[in-house]
């Protein structure tokens, strides 16, 4: 089991103090190569995620830091970079705006052993 670390840029353009509620992740296998468990589509839902800070003050900016437990069983990954699991992150963000689902750019790569 490891953590995988991510992080948002959020701006609040209110005049009021926006409060983070909670932030729960999900993760996407797009892409394999090798021999993988899953099939392209399989979801991991990660579920209530670490994150902070826990408000934005009125027209600031910040960094959402995140940080989404991951169960993955795998020993140490060989040299050769065998078969690997590119997923996509998404994150639900629950606000006292409104919530919003933002997708990671870069994949997470997961290596077999």
């Amino acid at each position: 089991a490891y953590d995988v670390m991510g992080s948002v840029d959020v701006h609040n353009p209110t005049s009021g103090i926006v409060t983070i509620k909670s932030v729960t992740a999900d993760m996407t296998l797009e892409a394999t190569r090798g021999t993988w468990q899953e099939k392209i589509g399989a979801r991991y839902d990660a579920g209530s995620v670490k994150f902070s800070p826990s408000s934005v003050a009125p027209g600031g900016s910040a960094t959402l830091t995140v940080t989404i437990p991951s169960y993955c069983t795998s020993g140490k990954a060989g040299a050769a970079g065998g078969s690997y699991g590119d997923y996509q992150v998404t994150l639900h963000i629950s606000t006292s705006a409104g919530t919003l689902v933002v997708t990671s750019r870069n994949m997470h790569r997961i290596l077999a052993a």
